[in-house]
């Protein structure tokens, strides 16, 4: 942080940067261009990545630093350091992270549904003790219409938060699949006056349209194969299949794609879905067409292209499209193209998501690559 001194009451007048936390005979101040570059390269040092190591994250490591600071005032840097030491190489924590849904099950028995490594439950305060923090009760009770619940290991609260997002975010993507079906173009509420004097309203979520979650049995679990998504979810990353991998990160994209705002980013999201799969992992140029070839086997239907013109839709989508907004900044702005390519990976992703289900061949197992889930089944 820098900044001039007379905007900041009590902090020494200098023209340098400065770094000041708290206040009072316990306040830290790193005063002068060489002591804060000090401090930042100290906390960048110290500083890891949440989603790859647990963290520490940034900000937690400045507090740290800072309260290595006062030790140091009074106890010594020896002191000092050794707390630090022992900080940073403690051991990862369990932390419990929820986050607000707006999401409906059908079929609910009033248990919490396991999707992935969370469960979607319909209220946050089944899931805390707040007997000895009362004044928290409301804020717990506000997050409704449901939440999304995970464990993570972590070594602060943000590397926890962190860590948790990617763990919601693969949830959200099954859960928009469960619903059943996908329609693009979610904007977020508005109103809208007429030039004849007339006035509507749309209300809802800023972030994302209610979920109606369909696919879900009797029993409270997802159909096949979309519990199968929901179970490679729950693995590690490393204990996934091939298949599984492609799969949920397809899914991902088309969560973004379905839900984006912005059609040439849709775009992008949606074919980077259909790429993952079906173009084969070795193809690297001319991708559109491999996959274009793919669609016309497989005789995928999109919705006001005819089957004649399907190839060449899609190349040019890919090809002009996709690439201009990826590497030109050059924006695709037919919305109605956009909706069409969205569907399409929505049927792609659903496609994939059946060769999870074991039952889908006479040999009763999943597919597990790529190869295998293209290949003829026996």
């Amino acid at each position: 942080m820098s900044g001039p001194a007379d905007a900041n009451a009590g902090r020494p007048e200098t023209d340098e940067s400065f770094v000041v936390h708290g206040g009072g005979p316990e306040g830290v101040s790193f005063i002068g261009n060489a002591a804060v570059i000090a401090y930042q390269e100290a906390v960048d040092a110290l500083a890891q990545s949440a989603l790859a190591h647990g963290g520490w994250n940034a900000k937690a490591v400045e507090g740290l630093v800072m309260e290595a600071c006062r030790i140091a005032r009074a106890a010594g840097d020896v002191v000092a350091l050794e707390h630090v030491e022992e900080a940073i190489n403690r051991n990862l924590r369990i932390w419990r992270v929820g986050e607000r849904i707006y999401a409906h099950v059908y079929n609910s028995t009033g248990a919490a549904l396991a999707v992935g490594r969370c469960f979607l439950s319909k209220g946050a305060t089944f899931w805390a003790d707040l007997s000895d923090h009362p004044d928290m009760t409301k804020a717990f009770a506000d997050y409704q219409p449901a939440v999304l619940v995970t464990e993570v290991e972590a070594h602060d609260p943000m590397s926890a938060r962190w860590r948790a997002s990617q763990v919601f975010a693969e949830a959200r993507a099954i859960l928009l699949l469960a619903c059943g079906s996908v329609q693009y173009g979610a904007l977020a509420p508005h109103f809208v006056l007429d030039d004849s004097g007339g006035v509507s309203v749309e209300s809802g979520p800023d972030s994302e349209p209610l979920m109606m979650v369909r696919l879900v049995t009797q029993d409270g679990t997802l159909w096949p194969g979309y519990q199968q998504l929901s179970d490679a979810a729950a693995k590690r990353s490393a204990d996934r299949t091939d298949w599984e991998r492609l799969t949920l990160g397809a899914a991902r994209w088309h969560y973004e794609a379905a839900l984006g705002r912005w059609p040439a980013a849709s775009l992008v999201a949606a074919m980077s879905a259909i790429e993952a799969i079906l173009c084969p992992p070795d193809v690297r140029q001319r991708k559109e067409r491999e996959i274009a070839r793919r669609l016309v086997k497989h005789d995928a239907r999109i919705r006001g292209v005819s089957s004649d013109q399907r190839e060449e839709w899609f190349t040019t989508l890919y090809g002009r499209w996709r690439n201009s907004a990826v590497h030109g900044a050059r924006f695709y702005d037919e919305e109605r193209d956009v909706a069409r390519l969205v569907e399409l990976c929505d049927r792609v992703v659903r496609w994939a998501i059946g060769h999870l289900d074991p039952e889908h061949r006479p040999s009763l197992r999943a597919c597990e690559s790529f190869e295998e889930a293209h290949s003829e089944h026996r």
